[in-house]
């Protein structure tokens, strides 16, 4: 799902709410899920750990350095990678249920 879909999805959901206190338009709902993804973002990147219900928990861990060889060139040849960070994700037990509802695993 991309942004244009996640804002229609998202749009359609509150219009179809009869209690929701005021209509947004396409636009301010687009502006409100740009906001969240990029508060989301900026907890991460500040505080390293990001805990959603029902969707899971997100965290930063680095990556040690390390040595990889090749020798696609025909010469055995060493490279260093940096120390680097990445993403974690481990999804919520109600995200996990859901998505093997069916019986698949």
């Amino acid at each position: 799902m991309n942004l244009a879909q996640w804002t229609q999805q998202t749009y359609d959901t509150l219009r179809a709410r009869r209690y929701a206190r005021r209509t947004y338009t396409k636009d301010e709902v687009q502006e409100i899920l740009r906001t969240a993804v990029d508060i989301l973002v900026d907890e991460l990147a500040e505080e390293g750990d990001l805990a959603l219900a029902d969707l899971g928990r997100l965290w930063v861990e680095t990556r040690k350095p390390r040595t990889i060889h090749s020798s696609l060139e025909g010469q055995p040849t060493t490279y260093e990678i940096g120390a680097r960070k990445r993403v974690v994700f481990r999804m919520s037990e109600r995200l996990k249920k859901t998505l093997n509802r069916d019986g698949a695993e």
